[in-house]
């Protein structure tokens, strides 16, 4: 639940790099992703750790639901 208005970040794996990805659960609240080149997570070497970032202006009290492998962060 977002405690402020703001943009809210998310990087998560492609659904072709990673069966867990979040993308889908992600564009369907409104994400949209952020034209950026993939962003290296984790273990270098594994390309299913190769991440999407995505970006939403999310409202006081809006609630997020997301499922396994999604990174979640915030820039002030």
């Amino acid at each position: 639940t977002c405690s402020r208005a703001g943009m809210v970040y998310f990087l998560t794996p492609s659904p072709e790099r990673n069966t867990d990805s979040q993308s889908q659960a992600l564009i369907a609240q409104g994400f949209a992703k952020v034209r950026l080149p993939e962003v290296r997570l984790f273990t270098p070497d594994n390309s299913a750790n190769f991440c999407t970032l995505y970006q939403k202006n999310c409202t006081l009290n809006e609630t997020i639901t997301i499922g396994k492998w999604a990174v979640p962060f915030f820039i002030q």
